[in-house]
């Protein structure tokens, strides 16, 4: 099947896409990616988890399966897990290689198609699956959103060391490794990823999420800012290779400058 946009012609596969993001730490990029394959034509299945933080909407078009962690759903479990983020992911950790086994045993009676994989929980054991996978008949093609894990300031050299064998020891266990940026494709290159393998495809823009601009003003106003009044913005999870502890402690010297600024 073929579908084109701008003058453009591209061809879809006829067999299915599975787009595969077990921990559904990127939704939003998931959601636009799977309804711009579908509407090119493509078959689309989104294999993941319930969003932790807000309801995330399913794009027409395509189908999704809440495949992971689906104890967490439980209104109780999730209060727990949520007032004890350590503990939730070790549970996580320990449920997630029954899983993957169990999405394994799916895949064997299901004729291939490709499994589009947005993140790696395990690396080790996920590469491993993969190869298994490939074995069958399934194409499997990796978004390296991070070539390598944001680490923490510090780390010592052997263990970087072991965290680049692993990332490389995964993205040679897939057909293909799409990352956004050249710099990014040449980080894969310089782990032994073969040129063939490695794909720049640009970040896209908001897609089915874009609205229309809205003036500055009105957006102040709905967030009941004050509109003259100097923002630094912060946005993003908070987490330890954002940065956030040098904005706080670097925020008094911006005051000093800007008494009237605002931390947001």
């Amino acid at each position: 099947m073929s579908a084109g946009g701008g003058g453009e012609t591209v061809t879809m596969p006829d067999f299915p896409i599975l787009l595969l993001d077990p921990g559904n730490f990127t939704p939003y990029y998931d959601a636009n990616l799977g309804w711009a394959l579908a509407r090119l034509g493509a078959q689309v299945e989104w294999i993941t988890s319930a969003y932790l933080f807000e309801p995330v909407p399913v794009p027409e078009g395509i189908r999704v399966r809440y495949f992971f962690f689906n104890w967490l759903n439980h209104p109780r479990v999730a209060a727990w897990a949520r007032s004890a983020p350590w503990l939730r992911r070790t549970l996580k950790g320990f449920s997630y290689p029954w899983e993957m086994q169990r999405l394994t045993a799916e895949l064997r009676s299901r004729p291939p198609g490709l499994i589009h994989v947005q993140w790696s929980l395990i690396p080790w054991l996920d590469g491993f699956l993969y190869r298994r996978w490939r074995r069958r008949g399934w194409r499997v093609v990796y978004t390296a959103h991070d070539v390598l894990p944001n680490a923490p300031p510090g780390w010592r050299g052997w263990l970087r060391g072991w965290e680049k064998a692993l990332r490389r020891w995964l993205y040679r266990s897939t057909d293909a490794v799409v990352v956004h940026s050249e710099a990014n494709r040449q980080a894969l290159l310089s782990l032994g990823v073969a040129p063939t393998r490695a794909h720049r495809v640009p970040m896209g823009d908001l897609g089915l999420f874009a609205v229309p601009p809205i003036p500055t003003e009105e957006a102040r106003a709905r967030l009941g800012l004050d509109p003259q009044q100097p923002i630094a913005l912060f946005f993003g999870l908070i987490k330890p290779y954002k940065g956030l502890g040098f904005l706080l402690r670097s925020w008094p010297m911006a005051l000093r400058r800007v008494p009237a600024a605002r931390l947001l």
